[in-house]
């Protein structure tokens, strides 16, 4: 995958894992985003085992945020559109959530197809400060 300063440019090989990907999660790894596509082995096949790609992408974000993308349209792109994750802790919380003590954390993905650039809400998620929130809070970082 080519990489710029301001997107990742998706390849055809890339998008070959996507179209036959069972899941995909948006994943950080010590600051950098990756796309993890996951083919789950056939049932009943005792000798498969489950296959992992890691596309990298760009955007911003920290170490250990993760949430599942499968519900996105993966079909729809295509090899040399890009791809940027961008993470908003926090995004849609509120004085109601605030007060119950929850977070609404929502990673946006910018597409370009072309020239141009489109804004999707990849995943929302709402819920307390624990080990399980999207965008964690450095505190519940596994050692």
């Amino acid at each position: 995958m080519s990489m710029t300063a301001t997107e990742a440019v998706l390849t055809k090989e890339d998008m070959s894992y996507l179209r036959r990907a069972d899941d995909v999660y948006a994943i950080n790894i010590d600051g950098q985003n990756y796309l993890r596509v996951v083919k789950r082995r056939p049932f009943g096949d005792e000798f498969a085992d489950d296959k992992r790609v890691d596309i990298a992408v760009a955007g911003n974000g920290s170490d250990g945020w993760f949430v599942s993308l499968w519900g996105f349209p993966w079909h729809t792109l295509r090899a040399g559109d890009g791809v940027r994750f961008e993470w908003y802790p926090d995004a849609f919380r509120n004085e109601v959530l605030r007060n119950v003590g929850y977070h609404s954390d929502v990673l946006y993905l910018h597409i370009r197809k072309g020239k141009t650039w489109a804004r999707y809400i990849g995943a929302v998620q709402t819920g307390p400060e624990n080990s399980a929130r999207m965008c964690k809070e450095l505190t519940y970082r596994l050692a």
